[in-house]
């Protein structure tokens, strides 16, 4: 569906804003207000296709994604948060996965404050791992090279302070 045939990014952050963490049922219920045409279209899948939706009608205002990878895990695991900052201020984090993620999956906030969301993004990357322990830990920012004894790897961080001091010399 083209952006012209969904819900505007504008119509989304009205129904998101002020709404805090989302699971599946919260995407439903922002999903059947932002554009209930297309939710009624899609029936029982509705709730599932929310946040695809959103990040189709959003796309414009993606800052970048920000990743926990764990380089050691046989099967390549990793974690990532997309960051969104739409057209009114509010920044909307979305998270997935290569595995089962428990807890919610985005956090909506209300600041204007680059520390504050760098520092929701790594929180959010870490939340729901189940006792997962990260170990070994390394940043991007820590070395070029990856270090053989790193079992977890953040990276994308240095990319969303660009695009967000970009946005700001804008504003």
């Amino acid at each position: 569906m083209s952006n012209s045939e969904t819900a505007s990014a504008y119509t989304w952050e009205q129904e998101l804003r002020g709404v805090g963490d989302l699971g599946e049922a919260e995407w439903g219920v922002a999903f059947r207000r932002a554009d209930p045409a297309l939710a009624s279209q899609l029936g029982e899948d509705a709730d599932i296709n929310a946040q695809g939706e959103f990040a189709e009608a959003a796309a414009a205002y993606h800052l970048s994604r920000v990743s926990l990878d764990f380089p050691r895990s046989t099967h390549g695991d990793g974690v990532n948060v997309d960051v969104y900052r739409l057209p009114g201020g509010t920044v909307v984090l979305t998270r997935f996965a290569t595995y089962e993620l428990y807890g919610p999956t985005a956090r909506v906030l209300t600041t204007d404050q680059i520390e504050e969301v760098v520092e929701q993004v790594y929180a959010f990357l870490s939340e729901g791992e189940d006792g997962r322990e990260l170990g070994e830990v390394q940043y991007e920012a820590d070395e070029e090279e990856l270090s053989p004894d790193t079992d977890s790897y953040f990276e994308g961080e240095r990319a969303l302070r660009e695009a967000w001091a970009k946005l700001a010399s804008v504003s």
